[in-house]
C-alpha cells in the first residue's frame, strides 16, 4: 500500500488551487452592480413616498380649506329672516367705516382682486390691520353664527332703547352674551332685521338690551308668550393669503404663503382693525396655499332667478346683491423644502394626476391669471378648484 503524502506537520497534503485574481475582480464587479441596483430601488420607493407623503399632505391642506370656505360662503347673508328681509344697521360708524361695520345687503360678500382693487373704488388696505400678498385675491363675509340662537318672549322699542328677554344668553362654547356683542335681530312679524349692540345683559331674567340710534328698525312689539324673535351672534371674517408663520415654513415675503382668516374680537393685545373694545385678530388656517383667485358668478337677468350668467372678476362686479355663486381655486404647494422626488425644479401635479411637468413647458392658469412657478423651487404644486352656491340669493 502506498504511504499517504503527507505535510511536514503529519496532515494529509491535498492538490488543489482558490480563486484567481481575475474571478475575484468578476464577483467584486457583479456585487458593486447589484449593490447598486438595490441602493437605486430603495432610492425610488423612498421618494415615491415621499411624493405620495406630500401629494397625501396636500389632499388633506386642500379638503380642509375648501371645506371651511364652502362652510362660510353658503351662509353668507343668512339672517333668520328670509332672503327679502330688510336689513338696518345700528351700529356707531367710524368715519370711513371699519369693513366689519360695514353691514348692509349689499355688503355681505365682497371680493378683492390680485391687483388689490375690488368692489369699485375700494381697495384691501379698507381691511385695516392686515396685508395681503401681492397678486392673490381676498374675500370678505359678514355672517351670522347659525350655532348660538337666543329666542325672544317679549320685546319693546323705543327710538334709542330696544329690549328683549330670551330664552338664554349661554352658547354652545360655555361662554354667554355680554355687553358690547353685537347681534342680528330677526323680526318675523315684519320680516325685517337689524344689526345691534348689545348695552347689558340680565343673567338672571335672562334679557338684554340694546341701545344706539334705533329710529329705522321697524319692529311689532310682543309684551309676553313666544314671539317669532330671535338674537343671533354676528361673526364676519375676512380670507386671504399672507406670508406663513407657522413651524419650519416661517417666511418674511410671499416664498411661503398660507390662507388666514380675520375676525372680530375683543380687547386685543394690539388694536388692529377695530375701535375700543373691537379688535381683529388674525388665524392662519392652511399653509402652503401659495395663490387664491376667485371668480364671481352673477345673475344678469332682469329678473333674477338666482342662476349665474356669467362669472366675472371682483373688480368686474358692479353689484354685489346680484352674485349667487363663487369658483375658489386654490394653488397648493408641498410645505417640504426638500426635493420630494428626485425632480429638478419644481413639479406641479395636473388636475387629473396623470404626471409631473415641469415649469420649463407649464405655467399654470388660476381663474385667468398666468402664475408661474419659480424654477428653483423644488415643492410639488396642485390647483384645487371649488364651486360654491350662495344659499341666501
Amino acid at each position: 500500500m502506498n504511504a499517504l503524502n503527507r505535510s511536514k506537520f503529519g496532515c494529509p497534503a491535498f492538490s488543489g488551487h482558490g480563486f484567481t485574481i481575475v474571478e475575484l475582480m468578476v464577483a467584486m464587479v457583479l456585487g458593486i452592480f447589484l449593490s447598486i441596483g438595490l441602493i437605486q430601488m430603495l432610492a425610488g420607493n423612498k421618494a415615491s413616498y415621499k411624493t405620495r407623503e406630500s401629494l397625501s399632505r396636500m389632499q388633506e391642506d386642500s379638503s380642509f380649506a375648501m371645506d371651511y370656505l364652502s362652510e362660510k360662503m353658503r351662509i353668507a347673508g343668512f339672517d333668520g329672516c328670509g332672503k327679502n328681509s330688510n336689513v338696518t344697521n345700528t351700529l356707531s360708524l367710524n368715519s370711513p367705516p371699519f369693513w366689519w361695520q360695514d353691514y348692509g345687503a349689499d355688503k355681505l360678500i365682497r371680493g378683492f382682486d390680485g391687483t388689490d382693487d375690488g368692489n369699485g373704488a375700494e381697495s384691501f388696505s379698507y381691511v385695516t390691520g392686515v396685508t395681503k400678498a401681492d397678486g392673490t385675491d381676498a374675500v370678505i363675509a359678514l355672517l351670522i353664527d347659525t350655532t348660538n340662537t337666543y329666542f325672544a318672549s317679549s320685546y319693546t322699542k323705543d327710538d334709542a332703547t330696544f329690549a328683549a328677554t330670551v330664552n338664554t344668553l349661554d352658547r354652545a362654547n360655555n361662554s354667554h352674551l355680554v355687553a358690547d356683542d353685537i347681534v342680528l335681530f330677526c323680526d318675523g312679524f315684519t320680516q325685517k332685521t337689524a344689526l345691534l349692540r348689545v348695552d347689558s345683559v340680565n343673567t338672571s331674567t335672562p334679557s338684554l338690551t340694546c341701545t344706539g340710534s334705533l329710529t329705522a328698525v321697524t319692529v311689532t312689539p310682543v309684551t309676553s308668550g313666544n314671539s317669532p324673535g330671535r338674537f343671533m351672534d354676528y361673526i364676519p371674517m375676512a380670507f386671504y393669503l399672507a406670508p406663513s408663520k407657522m413651524g419650519s415654513v416661517q417666511s418674511t415675503d410671499d416664498t411661503y404663503l398660507s390662507l388666514y382668516q380675520l375676525q372680530l374680537g375683543r380687547n386685543c393685545p394690539t388694536n388692529g382693525g377695530g375701535t375700543t373694545p373691537y379688535c381683529t385678530l388674525s388665524q392662519e388656517l392652511v399653509k402652503g396655499v401659495q395663490n387664491m383667485q376667485i371668480l364671481y358668478g352673477v345673475d344678469t337677468d332682469v329678473t333674477a332667478n338666482g342662476a349665474a350668467n356669467q362669472y366675472l372678476t371682483a373688480t368686474s362686479v358692479t353689484d354685489w346683491t346680484r352674485v349667487v355663486s363663487m369658483r375658489i381655486y386654490l394653488l397648493i404647494a408641498s410645505t417640504s423644502t426638500k426635493d420630494q422626488a428626485g425632480h429638478t425644479p419644481a413639479a406641479v401635479v395636473d388636475q387629473q394626476q396623470t404626471g409631473l411637468k415641469f415649469p420649463s413647458d407649464f405655467s399654470t392658469n388660476l381663474a385667468g391669471t398666468d402664475y408661474s412657478l419659480p424654477s428653483n423651487d423644488l415643492r410639488l404644486y396642485k390647483v384645487y378648484t371649488l364651486a360654491v352656491r350662495l344659499r341666501n340669493r
